[in-house]
């Protein structure tokens, strides 16, 4: 994902990846992804980052109900995301409509 991504220009902003083995609480962060192996550090996470307009992306069957605004999940082979528009609207986080069009239930 870093060879992939780090360092690509997205609109006038450079796309800075990192992976963290700790979350730091005192940076910010735009897009913070919670693998499925972080699992038990959601509830921590989610407390850290509530007063923070940092998108929170899970993978894993339940990833929304346990406070991700993004989760991928597959469906039919294919990898697909939903969302949580509500909380991302609670955190002023304003999706592009592509981002909208695309997600799935």
């Amino acid at each position: 994902m870093l060879e992939k991504y780090g360092a690509k220009p997205i609109g006038s902003q450079t796309l800075e990846v990192l992976s963290l083995t700790e979350v730091p609480t005192n940076q910010l962060l735009h897009v913070l992804y919670v693998d499925k192996s972080r699992k038990a550090d959601l509830p921590k996470i989610l407390k850290d980052y509530k007063d923070k307009n940092t998108l929170i992306v899970t993978s894993w069957e339940g990833g929304i109900s346990q406070g991700g605004q993004i989760n991928f999940k597959m469906d039919n082979g294919f990898l697909r995301y939903q969302m949580d528009r509500t909380a991302m609207e609670n955190k002023k986080i304003t999706p592009g409509i592509k981002i909208i069009q695309w997600a799935v239930q």
